[in-house]
């Protein structure tokens, strides 16, 4: 109620595990058309246990205006169910979906230069496990037997379709931003830690790349917090020639805003010591630096500058 109250006008039912049940999402969806009838209702669901393309058809049954759908090789597994299935299922069921345009889903399909699909696999499998890191192109093309070009092509792809960002470095020279290496980061953490091979939260947690996920997490949260108010902020990451690193910095309005993850509950202002190295363009002006850790409460750290829950982002 509140959020309409606001001036909402769509409301998103994400089920990105995939283990809603067909007949609570109906119910919800139902009640929300009820009582706001020029509400949109978009069902955005995984495919994960399998309950999805049944929850699509009955969500739709139900009123709603969207659903979330893929386009293979990116369909199935741990993402949407296929364009085709969904659409064949809802016609059988009375619905009138419009034609696809076969063209331009066989373009999609051929962006991908899927031959192989078990090597489409091995790529995503060495992206998310470089999740947080740099890109380096010849390690995913070596890690899925592809060539160097092929490689970035599927990446491409990866980030048209929304499953991965890339992230530039920090220069004072904006030009050079589109040339040096960039840091990729998974959208969803999920597929990322399912594609990893991380069967739980403590295996995860207690493995090498706890950090990288973290900070995976982190991104995507800053850039979902962003976007759900409207704004669209440029962000890169620092890294220094003697390996001195910002996480992140955001940049508002001629300001620098630095922030680093932390895996920690307990941030020193010495976690920021990197932010003195950032060369400033004229008329640019740093503000303090923020550790997002995860701590439970606001910490100051000295200077100016605070350590803040991921919780809070």
């Amino acid at each position: 109620d509140h959020v309409v109250e606001y001036g909402c006008d769509e409301i998103c039912l994400k089920d990105m595990a995939g283990i809603g049940r067909p007949t609570f999402l109906a119910e919800l969806t139902s009640q929300i058309k009820k009582k706001y009838p020029h509400i949109k209702v978009q069902y955005h669901g995984h495919s994960g246990p399998g309950f999805s393309p049944a929850s699509m058809l009955e969500v739709a049954r139900a009123g709603a205006d969207y659903l979330d759908v893929a386009v293979e090789p990116l369909s199935w597994g741990k993402v949407h169910p296929d364009v085709i299935t969904i659409r064949e299922m809802l016609r059988a069921d009375g619905f009138l979906v419009k034609d696809l345009n076969m063209n331009a889903y066989m373009d999609v399909r051929a962006l991908t230069q899927v031959g192989d699909t078990s090597s489409f696999m091995r790529f995503m499998r060495s992206v998310a496990a470089r999740s947080g890191q740099q890109l380096v192109y010849a390690d995913l093309a070596r890690d899925a037997d592809v060539s160097p070009n092929t490689a970035k092509n599927w990446l491409a792809v990866l980030e048209t379709s929304g499953v991965i960002d890339i992230l530039p470095p920090y220069y004072v020279n904006t030009s050079k931003r589109l040339t040096k290496s960039p840091k990729v980061y998974f959208t969803d953490t999920g597929f990322c830690a399912w594609l990893g091979g991380w069967g739980n939260p403590h295996q995860l947690m207690n493995g090498a790349m706890a950090g990288a996920i973290l900070e995976t997490w982190v991104y995507g949260q800053l850039r979902r917090s962003y976007a759900n108010r409207g704004v669209r902020p440029q962000m890169c990451y620092y890294r220094s020639g003697n390996g001195a690193e910002v996480d992140f910095i955001v940049e508002m309005n001629g300001r620098l805003y630095p922030m680093e993850v932390k895996r920690s509950s307990s941030p020193k202002l010495g976690d920021l010591r990197a932010v003195a190295t950032i060369p400033l363009a004229p008329g640019v002006e740093m503000q303090p630096g923020v550790v997002l850790c995860t701590a439970t409460e606001i910490l100051p750290l000295g200077n100016g500058c605070y350590a803040y829950p991921i919780s809070m982002i």
